[in-house]
């Protein structure tokens, strides 16, 4: 049998023996075999004039998508408080985006959905915790806002999370937390991102610079209650990924940013 990693879990911040966690949840269909890139080989590759997804070499992951980055009781936490949330309106969603036409690429969809917001909010909150550095994730105090289902008030330095919808047949990525500078600005914004549909997040660590409004911002879940149910009007950007970070098809990426 092989061994658990030890490590530093990303939500307690305790030293501990690791556990796989699908991301997202298995329960959202996230169990097959897949294939994984490391972003720097596909960026060296689209610079240097190849298709990246057939120049590139990849791992093969057997029963979905997983990372060691938390330990096994943090894991089970998550996975009692919030996972059932995140996957009844991940069902939800794939079945209302099969009804709609490739056309709709690039433009501001809206749905009437029955969700628990702050459930939802905190597994995707979760799932940034695990793919960011644990000193980002302190920094953000991310950590205990998930530990403790009641609160509602992250206990760090200020963020934003927005959603924006993809084609359930887009592929999936994400990034730890990046810097970008808008061409002839000296203005950053520093973000992460977590790609798997039928969802698209970016997590903005500089909140004083502002992502478009045509992106769905999700910080507003933090108002209701652990548990309350609601109907929500969502309207949001349907985007297409494409294989690099914060990259869409037909999509400049300034017109995603507003400073």
């Amino acid at each position: 049998m092989n061994k658990k990693p030890i490590g530093i879990c990303h939500i307690c911040g305790q030293t501990k023996e690791l556990t796989f966690e699908h991301l997202p949840p298995r329960s959202t269909g996230n169990k097959g075999n897949i294939k994984c890139y490391d972003h720097d080989d596909l960026l060296q590759a689209y610079l240097s004039g190849k298709q990246p997804l057939t120049s590139c070499k990849y791992s093969q992951s057997q029963g979905g998508y997983q990372l060691a980055t938390i330990c096994e009781n943090c894991n089970n936490t998550m996975g009692s408080y919030y996972v059932r949330s995140y996957t009844d309106f991940s069902k939800s969603m794939v079945s209302a985006l099969k009804a709609i036409d490739s056309k709709k690429i690039n433009t501001i969809i809206e749905f009437d959905c029955t969700i628990r917001p702050l459930n939802f909010y905190k597994q995707v909150a979760s799932i940034f915790c695990s793919v960011l550095e644990p000193e980002t994730v302190s920094m953000l105090g991310l950590g205990d806002f998930v530990l403790d289902k009641t609160t509602s008030t992250p206990k760090g330095k200020d963020f934003n999370i927005y959603m924006y919808l993809v084609p359930i047949d887009s592929c999936s990525r994400h990034t730890t937390a990046i810097t970008y500078t808008k061409i002839d600005t000296i203005t950053h914004l520093t973000v992460a991102e977590f790609i798997s549909p039928p969802f698209g997040f970016i997590l903005n660590l500089s909140p004083s610079s502002v992502l478009s409004t045509k992106l769905y911002d999700i910080s507003s879940f933090r108002n209701y209650t652990y548990g309350q149910i609601e109907t929500i009007r969502i309207s949001s950007l349907f985007l297409k990924p494409m294989e690099l970070f914060f990259s869409f098809e037909g999509v400049n990426i300034n017109d995603l940013i507003v400073y």
